[in-house]
């Protein structure tokens, strides 16, 4: 709330043109009287025009936001002041008023292989002239990046990217270049300013690289033994597949020939692992995994022998069993 004193809305009020109070004036001298017209001069007791007597316009209650006799109207003032304000904002949004464009793309999801090129389309539908500008950013975990600014790229597409009207060609896209884009259009006309945008995402296809396995060069009967197959580079992941002594090996998958088979080993293509619960002497043999993901060749580790051979306690067992069998030959050879 305002508080202003008396005595400064008198002094506001008097420089507004507003009289001040009764109390305050100079007494007024009596008007002096003026004597009749005659009736040979006014023509026959008329008052000429100059004469007669113009009505009073009566003064404004309420004179700038000031009463008649200097008294300030605090209230009036700050509502006119509020309003003049109000209007005032309200020119300048409408100044500033914003809308749509109509943006296309052709592809919201590129995806193109490493070291070729893409094309990030982005299309505007507006048919009036205008100033139209063109920005690209990319969003990032970070923050977002300008891609296309001021009228040249930025960053790493500085010198291998080049506009196709409002789009974008990359030649030779890196594995970095994988991400989200937003395409931003504006254009200022002589009533408004319009603005549309669009997503764009680009996944860079990468081929696998040779794969790092883990095999064993000896295991001992009925243990459990894991052999393993992984590589990081491919875009989308890789998948794997175990071969031994040059032949793939099933999937159990549960059904079919491969669960009539009894497989004494589980191969799982996602993880790359190939797990034996309990190995045997029928699992010796050369192991090597292959990577693949649809994009560029497969890739495949060097092949390693994994030789598997009984335990101690398992030697002890069929020697005891083999010791058996001789005596009992014997004895009954004997009898």
């Amino acid at each position: 709330m305002w508080k202003v004193s008396g005595r400064r809305w008198r002094e506001g009020c008097a420089g507004a043109g507003a009289t001040a109070p009764a109390w305050q004036r100079p007494p007024r001298a009596p008007p002096a009287r003026q004597a009749p017209p005659r009736p040979s001069e006014a023509g026959q007791g008329r008052a000429t025009p100059r004469q007669r007597r113009t009505p009073r316009r009566r003064r404004p209650a309420v004179i700038n936001g000031c009463r008649r006799g200097g008294a300030a109207v605090p209230g009036k003032m700050a509502s006119r002041s509020l309003r003049l304000l109000l209007l005032g904002y309200l020119g300048v949004l409408s100044y500033h008023k914003v809308s749509g464009i109509s943006i296309e793309t052709d592809n919201k999801n590129v995806k193109a292989e490493e070291f070729k090129e893409a094309i990030l389309s982005c299309k505007h539908k507006f048919s009036k002239e205008a100033s139209v500008r063109i920005e690209w950013k990319k969003l990032q975990s970070r923050g977002v990046s300008f891609v296309y600014y001021n009228g040249e790229f930025t960053g790493d597409l500085r010198g291998r990217a080049e506009m196709l009207n409002t789009g974008i060609h990359i030649r030779n896209v890196t594995r970095k270049d994988s991400g989200t884009y937003r395409c931003e259009i504006s254009a200022r006309s002589d009533e408004r300013q319009h603005v549309g945008e669009a997503i764009i995402t680009l996944t860079v296809l990468v081929a696998p690289t040779t794969p790092v396995c883990e095999i064993p060069s000896s295991a001992m009967t009925g243990t459990v033994v894991e052999l393993s197959c992984k590589e990081t580079e491919g875009s989308p992941p890789s998948e794997y597949q175990w071969y031994k002594n040059g032949v793939a090996l099933r999937e159990k998958t549960g059904t079919g020939s491969a669960r009539a088979a009894n497989l004494t080993y589980t191969m799982n293509k996602k993880s790359g692992t190939l797990l034996f619960n309990t190995v045997t002497k029928n699992d010796t043999g050369e192991y090597f995994c292959e990577a693949f993901n649809g994009i560029g060749l497969s890739q495949r580790c060097s092949a390693k022998r994994m030789q598997v051979e009984e335990s101690s306690s398992q030697k002890k067992t069929n020697y005891q069993s083999t010791s058996e069998k001789d005596f009992k030959h014997t004895k009954s050879f004997v009898i």
